[in-house]
């Protein structure tokens, strides 16, 4: 919102937030109107998600072999409860400080791009040894090159 640039803070980290903009232009009543507005937008989109976070934990944990624990992401009670466990732990991490966060995030994203690469080889292992699904297709260097033009066909095409 630019309605009055010269109110603007680039120095500040809640630069960017449209309720700040809104309270500095507007008053601090639209500010909080704002802010609760993107609140309430999120809350509907994202629904409720501590039951949510419980239930994927529950069927997550059952698809590892667990399988009575996927007999609980079912349950309405145990769903919302594990949920609350998993509030509590990450407002206990933010509580902690951004350094215990900084960490959690780079493990969170090591473990990420490890368990992408072993599925990545995975599925590669089983397309090339036809194991996998009879629609499977081999992957092809031309993906990468989605036209399937050639150089100077795109060079003529930008000129």
């Amino acid at each position: 919102m630019r309605v009055r640039p010269r109110e603007r803070r680039p120095q500040s980290g809640s630069a960017l937030l449209s309720s700040w903009y809104a309270s500095r232009a507007f008053g601090p009543l639209v500010g909080w109107m704002g802010g609760w507005g993107i609140h309430r937008r999120r809350r509907d989109r994202d629904g409720q998600p501590g039951p949510d976070r419980g239930a994927y934990s529950f069927t997550f944990v059952g698809d590892l072999g667990w399988t009575s624990a996927a007999d609980l992401a079912s349950s309405t009670l145990w769903s919302t409860v594990a949920g609350v466990i998993w509030i509590v732990v990450m407002t206990y991490i933010c509580y902690r400080g951004i350094e215990v966060s900084a960490r959690l995030q780079y493990f969170l994203l090591g473990f990420e791009v490890i368990i992408l690469v072993v599925i990545s080889i995975y599925a590669l292992i089983k397309v090339y040894t036809s194991n996998a699904l009879p629609e499977s297709i081999h992957p092809s260097l031309a993906w990468f090159w989605p036209a399937g033009l050639d150089f100077g066909t795109v060079v003529a095409l930008r000129s």
